[in-house]
């Protein structure tokens, strides 16, 4: 199984690894909008893909 995993916004940098998933933010705002679509592979022809959306909120102690 491979899988990538790519953001549509270039402040947020993605790594795929077979188990999980790094994000790095750099400098986000307050309301950005950030899709991340991961795809897996099954190295048969089998692919799959869902897209995380993920809004940056305040952070509120």
């Amino acid at each position: 199984m491979t899988f990538t995993a790519v953001s549509d916004n270039p402040k947020v940098q993605v790594t795929a690894y077979s188990e999980y998933l790094i994000l790095e933010f750099n400098n986000v705002n307050v309301g950005d909008v950030i899709t991340i679509t991961i795809t897996a592979e099954d190295g048969k022809g089998g692919t799959v893909s869902v897209d995380w959306i993920i809004t940056i909120t305040p952070f509120e102690p």
